[in-house]
């Protein structure tokens, strides 16, 4: 199947081809690491949108990324942002039950990092009733 083919297919719903095209940008090595996550998680989000837990185990990790790279910078709000979808997506991956052990056992331990980093976020930015919740 070409690259336009995958394209064609996601475009129409095609959760395998979405998930395949969000893997070929995110290893393409001609393109740089930060526009390979911007380019890839649409497509991993849309799969996650339609069910699909690898879609939303890879969202997941760009989100925990993304919120990271806010905080190092001190943008608060928008790290707070990415944890919380990081949150929510880890959320869905937990939700199938068929889970291999060590995508559960990461993604229990990623959404509990997720939860501190949103609660720090939300100490930082003054909401503290947010942030002990």
């Amino acid at each position: 199947m070409t690259i336009e083919e995958i394209i064609e297919k996601a475009n129409k719903g095609d959760i395998e081809c979405m998930i395949l095209l969000g893997d070929s940008i995110s290893k393409n090595e001609s393109i740089d690491t930060a526009k390979k996550f911007e380019l890839a998680l649409p497509w991993y989000e849309k799969a996650a949108e339609a069910g699909n837990t690898n879609g939303a185990y890879k969202s997941m990790f760009i989100h925990g990324m993304y919120g990271f790279a806010k905080i190092n910078i001190g943008i608060w709000d928008k790290a707070a942002d990415h944890f919380l979808k990081a949150f929510g997506y880890a959320k869905q991956v937990l939700s199938n039950p068929d889970l291999d052990v060590q995508v559960e056992y990461s993604s229990r331990q990623n959404q509990q990092v997720y939860c501190y980093q949103l609660a720090y976020c939300h100490y930082w930015m003054g909401n503290t009733k947010l942030a002990y919740n």
